[in-house]
């Protein structure tokens, strides 16, 4: 019999030893659906001779791995003072509009400040 180990000059072993980690760190990622089967498939091709007393053997090795979960975002899409695209990632503060919370207010006086307003506008 063959030992696998030594099959195609280790080559086999080795590859399937990656393909092993592969999947290991897929399971282990994540931002992938931790319940998601995951598979390693081995095909291994035939070719004869003429006389069949000798094979040459294609060895493939292939995973299916479970996808990463997708990432969602907002943009937001406008025209800047120049007539130019301007796309940033909706924070939840709509553009042109005062964050009261972004404020900040002297604790001695009272009084507001609109320091971080100027600051986003020189950005």
């Amino acid at each position: 019999m063959i030992n696998l180990n030594t099959f195609a000059n280790g080559e086999f072993a080795d590859k399937l030893n990656k393909t092993l980690l592969k999947v290991a760190e897929n399971i282990r990622d994540t931002n992938t659906d931790a319940e998601e089967k995951r598979s390693i498939t081995i095909t291994m091709k035939f070719v004869p001779n003429k006389t069949r007393s000798m094979a040459g053997i294609i060895i493939d090795i292939k995973t299916k791995l479970a996808d990463t979960e997708p990432t969602v975002t907002n943009l937001i899409m406008d025209r800047n003072m120049e007539g130019k695209i301007h796309i940033e990632e909706y924070d939840g503060q709509i553009p042109g509009q005062i964050d009261i919370e972004s404020l900040c207010v002297n604790s001695e006086t009272g009084e507001i400040s609109d320091e971080r307003i100027k600051e986003q506008a020189n950005e």
